[in-house]
């Protein structure tokens, strides 16, 4: 699955970099792969943040389905221990 999250950002699940279907956010413009935990600015105005965050954050401002909001779910919900 992907879903689209800005116009640079999509969250997939299709990517070589995912493992055991935890999704991953992929930087359409420079390739760059980032994980759930891993620390990033994806904008100015965001700041630098965590992976999650990031996404917590852009998943708010986007138009999804039910299906799509269950998936970004899979990236945003703590790690298991």
């Amino acid at each position: 699955m992907k879903v689209q999250l800005k116009s640079n950002y999509i969250l997939t699940d299709e990517h070589v970099a995912n493992s055991n279907g935890q999704p991953v956010l992929v930087n359409t413009e420079t390739g760059e792969v980032f994980g759930p935990m891993d620390v990033f600015e994806p904008s100015q105005s965001y700041g630098t943040m965590l992976c999650r965050a990031a996404v917590k954050k852009m998943a708010r401002q986007a138009a999804l389905t039910a299906e799509e909001q269950a998936f970004i779910q899979k990236f945003v919900a703590p790690l298991p221990e």
